[in-house]
């Protein structure tokens, strides 16, 4: 989940030319959820991934989502910002 949130913040500084980036972790009954807002440029969510050639951090952010059992939602509008969420079950010890 850190790495998730860490591509989420390194692509707002490198490619949404963002000026403000919003964290929030959130503990909940069963999970802990991750939520990144930039106010950024933006992007088309569904030709990025379709054009997942050029977009790796895309690609490694699904990957991770998957190997932690969640589910990785983003969510983007150009000239609106991106908003990237995930929702990981908490592991039993």
């Amino acid at each position: 989940m850190i790495r998730i949130g860490q591509e989420a913040i390194t692509n707002a500084v490198r490619h949404a030319d963002a000026r403000r980036i919003c964290l929030n972790i959130r503990f909940e009954v069963g999970a802990i959820a991750l939520r990144v807002v930039d106010d950024g440029c933006g992007f088309d969510v569904e030709r990025a991934q379709s054009d997942a050639a050029d977009h790796y951090g895309l690609i490694s952010m699904r990957e991770r989502a998957e190997d932690i059992g969640s589910k990785l939602e983003i969510s983007s509008e150009r000239g609106r910002g991106t908003t990237v969420q995930l929702r990981a079950p908490l592991l039993d010890d």
